[in-house]
C-alpha cells in the first residue's frame, strides 16, 4: 500500500508528474517540522496524495483521490452506510475527486472546457 500523505518543506503544486506517474496533492495542511540539532523548528506542508499515471482517464483519476482518503474499500463503504455526516463527507470527497480529475484533464487538453 502506498503512503497517502506527502510532507514537504515548501508548497507543492496540485499535480506532480514523475515520468509516467502522476501525484495529485490536495488538502494542504500546515505542519511543524522539527529542526535538526541546534536548528529551530520550521513550518512545512502536508498533503493527501493520490497516485495514478499521466494517461489515466477521469474515473481512474477520481479513484486515485478517493483511495488516498480511505484506508480500505471497506472504510469507504462504511462511511456511505453510516449516513449522516459521514455520508455527506463522502459525497464532498467524490465531488472534490471529480474536480481534481477534471483539472488535470483540462490542463492536458483532454477535457473540453466546462
Amino acid at each position: 500500500m502506498r503512503k497517502t500523505t506527502t510532507d514537504s518543506p515548501s508548497p507543492l503544486s496540485t499535480y506532480e508528474v514523475l515520468g509516467t506517474n502522476l501525484r495529485i496533492h490536495f488538502e494542504e495542511e500546515l505542519i511543524t517540522i522539527a529542526g535538526e540539532a541546534g536548528e529551530s523548528d520550521r513550518t512545512g506542508y502536508r498533503y493527501k496524495t493520490g497516485y495514478s499515471v499521466v494517461t489515466a482517464n477521469r474515473d481512474e483519476l477520481a479513484e486515485a483521490v478517493i483511495r488516498a482518503s480511505y484506508s480500505t474499500y471497506g472504510a469507504e463503504i462504511a462511511c456511505i452506510q453510516n449516513g449522516g455526516a459521514d455520508q455527506e463527507a463522502h459525497q464532498q470527497r467524490r465531488a472534490q475527486a471529480k474536480a481534481l480529475a477534471d483539472g488535470w484533464l483540462l490542463s492536458r487538453g483532454r477535457l473540453a472546457a466546462l
